[in-house]
Parts: C-alpha cells; sequence; structure tokens
C-alpha cells in the first residue's frame, strides 16, 4: 500500500529553518495550492497587466503563504525599504525559489528558465524592463 502520510511526516519532521535578513524563519511543512494560487497566476503569464506594485506584494504574500503562523512582524523587519541592508529582487527570487523546492522536492525551474547568465530579469512573457514581474517570469 501507498502510504502518502509518510512523505507528509517526513516534510514535518525535517529542519525547516532558515535565515535571511539577520532574522531566523521557519517554514510550514506543507502549503495549500490556493494560498499561492497568486504566484501561480504572475508566473503563468495570467496576470498581464499587473504593476510593479502588484508584482512585489505578491512577493511577499507568497512568503508569508510559507512561512510558520506568527512570523509576519519579523518578516516586515527584513522587507522594510529603509532597513540599512534590505533585500533586493534577486533576494526575494532567491527566497521563493528556494521555498518552492525545499517544499515540493524538487528545482521548481523557474529561475533557470531565464536567459542564460541573466540575474535581473528575463526574456520571457513581456512586462516593464527590468520589473520583478519580467524576473519571475520565464
Amino acid at each position: 500500500m501507498k502510504d502518502f502520510d509518510e512523505a507528509r511526516a517526513e516534510r514535518q519532521a525535517r529542519d525547516r529553518s532558515f535565515r535571511i535578513g539577520g532574522k531566523e524563519f521557519t517554514y510550514r511543512p506543507a502549503v495549500a495550492p490556493e494560498a499561492i494560487l497568486r504566484w501561480s497566476q504572475m508566473t503563468g503569464g495570467e496576470m498581464p497587466e499587473l504593476t510593479e506594485e502588484q508584482a512585489i506584494e505578491i512577493f511577499d504574500e507568497t512568503v508569508l503563504a510559507f512561512l510558520e503562523v506568527g512570523q509576519d512582524g519579523n518578516w516586515r523587519a527584513v522587507r522594510d525599504p529603509n532597513a540599512e541592508n534590505p533585500l533586493n529582487i534577486s533576494d526575494l527570487r532567491e527566497l521563493v525559489s528556494w521555498l518552492f523546492e525545499e517544499q515540493t522536492g524538487r528545482p521548481t525551474g523557474q529561475p533557470s528558465d531565464s536567459s542564460p547568465g541573466s540575474g535581473s530579469g528575463g526574456t520571457g512573457t513581456p512586462s516593464t524592463e527590468g520589473s520583478p514581474l519580467q524576473a519571475v517570469k520565464g
């Protein structure tokens, strides 16, 4: 018999902590697909009229969906644009990609689907040049 709960228990038991912006966080062992739906829509090209501000909101919303309850305040602190060393778009992309990989146990492929050597964007679905949205589409 295939026991799907075995894999779920393994995810629950492993170390799920990480550090970014000087703070330690713990991600959830599972995230419902509905909690990351806007991320999927954004990266799937279903939101072509997305503004820069909305894309950044979706980054934050996605990270918060992955985090264990009660870490919102720490996330807001590391995301403060006035912080001495604020997180940049590259930090956010790398973190979200890593969280998806940890959650699924396999690479997402999204950042590497960009053009070769692309560190600040990609050649995916067109949007505003250099935008966070362009950086996640591939």
